[in-house]
């Protein structure tokens, strides 16, 4: 009998669909406009970056080569980072200190094209070997650096942002 999407359905732990909605829940959210809060708009993506930043330098080996494509990538990722937010129209609230993110669709939209991609391409299931990581490794140090500049472009608007404007009106 043929591998069938049911016994992949079967075979797959319970949590991985407490995770699933989790993940389909907020991508739902994000639909709506939101007000986010500056410490978590700011020092949420520090964080990140630094764990990011630490495991990179824990697990990869870095030349002269890797270190200027990884560079080559921040400045891709710093670019379309602040071009991202900066589309989305993101608005300060200036006396609250907050940040006016207005709904989009495109969370919701990915994550379907992802998982998708993953079943149509890939199938079901989902290995990772050490052999693979290190035979990948220059495209996860590109990706890395990427990454970590797209999480450096939306700070620096964010930022920008919060001290020069566009302000939300406040309604009166």
């Amino acid at each position: 009998m043929p591998y069938s999407i049911w016994g992949a359905i079967a075979e797959t732990p319970w949590w991985i669909y407490l995770v699933f909605l989790a993940i389909l829940n907020t991508s739902y959210q994000s639909t709506k406009p939101h007000n986010v809060n500056m410490k978590s708009a700011l020092i949420m993506p520090l964080i990140f970056t630094g764990i990011l930043i630490a495991s990179l330098a824990i697990s990869a080996t870095f030349d002269k080569h890797k270190f200027l494509l990884m560079l080559y990538a921040l400045l891709a990722g710093i670019i379309a980072g602040w071009l991202q937010v900066r589309l989305r129209r993101v608005q300060a609230i200036k006396s609250q200190s907050q940040f006016h993110i207005p709904g989009s669709w495109s969370l919701l939209i990915i994550l379907f094209a992802l998982i998708s991609a993953k079943i149509y391409f890939f199938g079901y299931g989902f290995n990772v070997s050490m052999q693979t990581l290190t035979q990948n490794m220059l495209t996860i140090i590109v990706l890395s650096g990427f990454v970590i500049g797209l999480s450096i472009g939306r700070m620096i608007y964010l930022y920008r942002c919060m001290k020069y404007g566009p302000f939300l009106e406040e309604k009166k």
